[in-house]
């Protein structure tokens, strides 16, 4: 069994932002992941609404969601920008938790959809080079077969 503080220590050493919002949208708890992904420190973000923490309303919306339906939502390559001007594009989920029958917190998983873009990126760009070099190879043999051919007619 985990108990709360390991549970503390455990959230904080993921690699995966971690944010937890109060029942009224506050920010009760950054993980280091999290602070590393806003560009700020929990001392500046904890306390914060949605709205506050980044320009756009992507999050805050998410976050409505949640409230209203006690069911996650999911969010693909949103561009969200700090207040101090960092923009960054992310991936998140938020989950309600309970307490009884009513969401007492939204728990928000993030992560950075630029580092997921470039591994598929970088991924797709290695699947054309081995079709290429596949390829080449394919028309490097082709070749050779015909000029033995005429060599060997020669």
């Amino acid at each position: 069994m985990i108990k709360h503080a390991q549970a503390g220590w455990l959230v904080d050493n993921l690699c995966t932002a971690v944010l937890l919002f109060d029942h009224e949208a506050r920010l009760t708890l950054i993980n280091a992941a999290g602070e590393h992904l806003l560009s700020a420190s929990a001392r500046k973000v904890l306390g914060r609404a949605p709205d506050e923490l980044f320009r756009d309303t992507a999050l805050a919306t998410a976050l409505e969601r949640v409230q209203a339906s006690g069911q996650a939502v999911t969010e693909w390559g949103v561009d969200l920008t700090t207040p101090w001007g960092t923009r960054i594009s992310l991936d998140f989920t938020a989950a309600p938790l309970f307490q009884g029958t009513r969401v007492s917190h939204i728990l928000v998983e993030m992560t950075n959809a630029d580092r997921h873009r470039r591994v598929l990126r970088d991924e797709a760009a290695a699947t054309q080079q081995n079709a290429i070099r596949t390829m080449l190879k394919g028309m490097a043999h082709e070749v050779n077969n015909m000029m033995t051919a005429v060599i060997g007619f020669g």
